[in-house]
């Protein structure tokens, strides 16, 4: 998905065995076994993920629109969910084996890969002095949604991002 591209990664679920291994070794850990390796993947996991916990506890003005297109077994459907507003909601919100969260220049992506396929998801602020049931509303129909409309009832996480990691 082009949305992906030229993204950096925020967080990412998956830890390789070869990362694992290359910081056993870094930790001049000897004989290193597969259980080794596997115990360390979990501990990688673990840690990056309440690293990013603390990372992203920003609290928002408004709450978190996660736009969803879904890739179940019978097709692709569009979904959203509204969320807390503190930015560290990004993390809940992948279900699947791997999950990577991105930033894409403009907005907080992210992909969430299944057994039946992969889900994407946009975040995005919403204005909550605003309508902003006009947009639920299509979105939840599976109407073709144009920037423009999310735009005029969402804001980009732009300026939290930009200050966490100095993007």
């Amino acid at each position: 998905m082009t949305l992906f591209k030229q993204a950096k990664v925020i967080y990412n679920s998956e830890v390789t065995e070869e990362e694992a291994r290359e910081n056993l070794i870094a930790n001049e850990v000897e004989n290193i076994t597969d259980e080794d390796v596997y115990n360390e993947i979990d501990f990688l996991s673990q840690t990056y993920f309440e690293d990013e916990l603390v990372n992203l506890d920003h609290v928002l003005d408004g709450r978190i629109l996660c736009i969803a297109s879904l890739g179940l077994w019978n097709g692709t459907r569009t979904g959203y969910k509204i969320c807390k507003n503190n930015l560290k909601e990004v993390l809940f919100q992948g279900q699947g084996d791997y999950y990577k969260i991105m930033y894409n220049g403009n907005d907080v992506v992210a992909e969430d890969c299944h057994h039946d396929g992969t889900n994407y998801y946009t975040f995005r602020e919403l204005r909550e002095d605003t309508n902003y049931d006009i947009l639920l509303d299509k979105l939840y129909s599976g109407e073709k949604v144009t920037q423009r409309l999310i735009n005029k009832y969402t804001k980009s996480l732009k300026p939290y991002v930009k200050k966490i990691y100095g993007w």
